[in-house]
């Protein structure tokens, strides 16, 4: 039987209801990379006034043509030297976190879910599958109905396993020198440099943030959001290393991939599944249009290991498609 790997991207979110049942869902709809500080989100972005310095010089360089991971490396490589711009991305992790948390509960739980569609395929046909799921949003979670315990273990534990490997909305790390501070936010702003001695000293411990050291009426340790911001050139992972121990093993048995809404700009997920596949595997890609399904295909050049299978426009599009039953083996 088939072990397939499916990787997830923005685009994957951004689809993943076949009709937008309420005018106040389609509000809160997943945004494309692009669109992160999209007018929809203004309430969210005015909580946070390091975001809103952020947002006005990423949007003017979005509007001549630039990419908004290219924008954010280039502000990050200068942040080591200027603590303002640190404040400003501190704060975009904090803003990242409570966006995606306030789309997964007003853009959830909606008929028409493809991501409950796609693990319904899985069950029926592989009884299996790796999947490398890119987003910050829950909405594949409350397919799968993860249960939030005061460890991650639920993610890797199943016949499906998910590895959300940029981290989750509703997942943070403890920073266990400082204990009884009450509003992690505003400490970390005030010390900007903190963060990165903390994530460079140790192997972070992350959990739930309903785990019961995290009140909602005020942090008993002071916590920094699981979440890794769209750079370029990232060379790790923001998740627990048991997770990709997983993800290294499943490899070794992985047959086929199929990517849906991932632009295929993580260099080091890339040079794992080259490293780490064993036999010719067939890659089916869902994307938005062609060029962008050619640059993506373009990352795993056809050869021994690699060959070109399906190609789709869309998740909705692909989900009942030839292409979809030709990867799951029912066309």
């Amino acid at each position: 039987m088939s072990y397939p790997l499916i990787i997830l991207g923005a685009g994957a979110s951004y689809d993943c209801v076949q009709e937008t049942r309420s005018e106040k869902g389609n509000h809160f709809r997943p945004p494309l990379t692009q669109d992160i500080f999209h007018k929809n989100f203004e309430d969210i972005i005015n909580k946070h006034s390091e975001v809103k310095n952020l947002a006005s010089s990423i949007l003017s360089r979005l509007k001549e043509g630039e990419n908004f991971e290219s924008i954010l490396t280039s502000i990050k490589n200068k942040a080591e030297k200027n603590q303002d711009r640190l404040k400003q991305l501190i704060d975009f992790e904090f803003y990242l976190q409570e966006l995606f948390k306030t789309i997964s509960k007003e853009y959830g739980n909606q008929t028409g879910s493809n991501y409950r569609a796609l693990i319904q395929d899985i069950n029926d046909n592989f009884k299996k599958a790796c999947i490398v799921n890119f987003n910050y949003d829950l909405l594949l979670d409350e397919a799968l109905e993860i249960k939030t315990t005061d460890n991650l273990d639920s993610y890797i534990k199943g016949y499906i396993k998910i590895i959300k490997v940029h981290g989750s909305c509703d997942w943070v790390f403890s920073l266990q020198d400082h204990w009884e501070i009450e509003d992690s936010r505003e400490f970390l702003l005030q010390n900007p440099l903190y963060l990165d001695e903390c994530r460079a000293r140790k192997e972070p411990i992350f959990r739930f943030t309903s785990y019961s050291k995290y009140s909602k009426s005020g942090m008993k340790s002071c916590y920094g959001p699981a979440i890794a911001i769209p750079l370029y050139g990232k060379d790790g992972f923001v998740c627990p290393k048991t997770h990709i121990d997983v993800l290294e093993r499943s490899l070794a048995d992985v047959d086929k991939i199929l990517i849906i809404g991932w632009a295929a700009n993580d260099q080091h997920l890339i040079d794992m599944i080259k490293e780490k596949t064993k036999r010719p595997i067939e890659i089916t890609v869902v994307a938005g249009n062609k060029k962008e399904i050619d640059d993506i295909f373009s990352k795993f050049p056809e050869e021994d290991k690699f060959l070109r299978a399906a190609e789709c426009y869309g998740f909705s599009k692909f989900m009942g498609s030839k292409a979809c039953k030709t990867f799951f083996g029912t066309a």
